[in-house]
């Protein structure tokens, strides 16, 4: 079978450089072996969140200056990830998620245990806010829950949430529709079981009473919840909104995350509407390189099948997804054996456990353009993108995200350059 490109990985780069190729009128296969960061999606995404000294990023664009010329944000050039970041928002309202944001100021986002973390990209009903300091316009909030999920941390919400001086009140709502969830075991109460259920217009009705009825006689003004609707409609909860007498904010719970599969769902649907062929529960087992290029893959279920392609992006993720493996002699890309970019002279790891890591800034070693090597020598054809890169630790400057987007429209737009399909 022969392509234009070839993803190998299920990650967030993977259907970003996937829709922007396919859109561009290729032929694109991705070959993925399962779960993958989407899964967990906070609804917000992250541009640059923290500085080296852990310092919250106001502007973005600015601290970007300060960062190493290893950093992919670094390699693409500070103008340029402007270009791309606006081609993100695009992306999203293309597949239809709404998204709001800036990457010239982030904004501040809750995370499920009531903690203030800045932002550059939410969803529309994300709880956020323009500083820390600005949700006291919140006013009164009541933190709801649902009775028997137990995936919602509310007493930590509201810790978080008075800790910075907001009156909050905690209650519980009961919802007949998930009664038979209830009556088996605390198992089947999770988030994505939930929005299984409640999916209809007459259901948002029902929902919509219950909780107008607690505002009123809490005399709240601020409403949040877990983010356990919309599995398939990210214009849920603005359609629940629009039936409330106050503002509604839904809080994603700790993983299986609704919105992040409502994302996955979108990009997913999508990336098969404009041609795109999808190889799930797959592995690729290893390739075939000829004169400096990858010519083909195979993978563990079409072992007698070689998979051609023109390009190929590796989109594995770092060692959260196995996309790099972490061992005492080293860090190593499992599967092609790609070169690793060297440890700082500060070693594998650092005395402190709690402190920045020198291992989590490693990856696969790339050229400008992202592309990759192998024993030296640069691969024409064969690129990374995401969290595989290095150069970055994503975890401790709130920039996952970012790098798994950006990185990925710039490698996609990359090869449709070299293809002369983008001008």
């Amino acid at each position: 079978m022969k392509y234009d490109t070839i993803i190998i990985g299920g990650s967030e780069a993977a259907f970003a450089s996937g829709l922007i190729l396919a859109d561009a009128g290729q032929k694109v296969a991705v070959i993925s072996h399962g779960q993958t960061f989407l899964h967990c999606s906070a609804a917000s995404l992250g541009l640059l969140g923290y500085d080296k000294d852990g310092n919250p990023v106001h502007n973005p664009v600015e601290a970007m200056a300060a960062l190493p010329d290893s950093h992919p944000y670094s390699k693409i050039g500070v103008g340029r990830v402007c270009e791309l970041a606006q081609d993100v928002k695009d992306l999203f309202v293309r597949s239809g998620i709404p998204m709001h944001g800036s990457y010239e100021r982030n904004h501040y986002r809750m995370s499920p245990i009531g903690v203030f973390k800045p932002a550059w990209l939410s969803m529309d009903t994300s709880p956020v806010a323009a500083s820390p300091d600005d949700v006291k316009t919140w006013g009164k909030v009541l933190i709801l829950g649902i009775e028997g999920f137990l995936d919602f941390f509310a007493k930590f919400i509201a810790s978080g949430l008075g800790a910075i001086g907001v009156n909050t009140e905690i209650r519980n709502i009961s919802l007949p529709e998930l009664s038979a969830l209830r009556s088996g075991s605390t198992e089947k109460m999770r988030a994505t079981n939930i929005a299984r259920v409640i999916v209809s217009e007459k259901n948002i009705e029902d929902v919509a009473l219950r909780i107008n009825i607690a505002v009123e006689s809490s005399h709240a003004d601020t409403v949040v919840m877990p983010a356990v609707f919309g599995l398939s409609d990210p214009l849920f909860g603005v359609r629940l909104q629009s039936k409330l007498k106050c503002r509604l904010m839904f809080v994603p719970t700790m993983p299986v995350s609704v919105p992040g599969l409502c994302a996955k769902g979108r990009f997913e649907s999508r990336f098969r509407q404009i041609g795109g062929t999808l190889f799930y529960g797959d592995t690729v087992s290893g390739g075939e390189f000829v004169d400096g290029s990858l010519k083909s893959v195979r993978t563990l279920n079409m072992a007698e099948t070689a998979l051609y392609a023109d390009n190929f992006i590796l989109a594995t993720g770092n060692f959260i997804n196995h996309g790099l493996v972490a061992s005492p002699s080293g860090v190593s890309e499992p599967l092609f054996g790609l070169d690793i970019m060297p440890f700082a002279e500060s070693g594998f790891t650092g005395s402190d456990f709690f402190s920045r890591q020198p291992y989590m800034k490693c990856g696969v070693a790339t050229d400008s353009d992202f592309r990759v090597a192998l024993n030296g020598n640069m691969i024409n054809n064969f690129y990374a993108a995401g969290s595989i890169l290095g150069g970055c630790d994503t975890l401790k400057e709130e920039s996952g995200a970012g790098v798994e987007y950006i990185s990925a429209i710039a490698v996609a737009k990359k090869i449709l350059e070299k293809k002369g399909g983008l001008k």
